[in-house]
């Protein structure tokens, strides 16, 4: 029977934990961790990396994908916001609107003008030195000219 140096299980969260395997039939290696949470696990060996997922394999975010008004009444009452479907024959206008009126109404949405930015730097880097750019333009006149006058 051969020794199996351990292996590293990274969990979700970002910990990790070594795990020895056992040798199993067909030159496999087994190994059992009690896991705490959900998520994507990765085991390695240092050159080899395997993937696992710990979950429900249908989990209820899943489950109904469809977008209903039900489903969005509660973010849409908690915005200010209103509910449109694309493709039902009329586009509602776009208005700007200040962050204290109302985001929608009878076929039209507002975006909210918040004036909420803040620009934490700029900085300019010119494409081309002068004197490269200089030298180019120059250069490339000379070959010009010399090409015109042969």
């Amino acid at each position: 029977m051969s020794v199996h140096r351990p292996v590293t299980v990274t969990a979700p969260d970002g910990s990790n934990q070594s795990l020895i395997l056992s040798p199993d039939t067909g030159g496999r290696s087994i190994g059992s961790l009690p896991i705490s949470e959900m998520g994507l696990y990765r085991v390695t060996d240092g050159s080899r990396t395997a993937l696992a997922a710990a979950g429900p394999l249908n989990p209820i975010e899943f489950a109904d994908v469809r977008t209903t008004p039900e489903k969005l009444a509660p973010v849409v009452a908690a915005t200010g916001g209103g509910i449109f479907w694309v493709g039902s024959g009329t586009m509602p206008e776009i208005r700007r609107v200040s962050p204290d009126r109302a985001a929608a109404g009878r076929n039209w949405m507002g975006l909210r003008a918040n004036g909420d930015y803040t620009v934490t730097g700029f900085s300019e880097t010119p494409l081309l030195p002068g004197i490269a750019a200089l030298l180019l333009i120059v250069g490339g006149l000379l070959a010009a000219w010399r090409r015109e006058g042969s």
